[in-house]
């Protein structure tokens, strides 16, 4: 192996290593709790189901409004 490619997988190791250590870092649990997700939805009804399912944890915007259709 040449000096050259083995700088190539050692700067290749240790940015995959920044990378996981970054995604691992755990916040605060308190910090999670108080934010809600935005979410935008298509349709009315995508937006019925994920506001079910979202709840109180996220602020929801449809596109398109109950009533009108959507392939228009």
């Amino acid at each position: 192996m040449n000096v050259n490619m083995l700088k190539q997988v050692l700067c290749f190791l240790i940015i995959l290593s920044l990378v996981v250590i970054v995604g691992c870092h755990n916040q605060n649990p308190e910090q999670k709790s108080n934010k809600r997700l935005n979410v935008v939805s298509t349709i009315s009804m995508i937006t019925d189901i994920v506001n079910n399912v979202g709840g109180d944890k996220i602020d929801i915007t449809g596109i398109i409004g109950e009533g009108i259709d959507p392939h228009l």
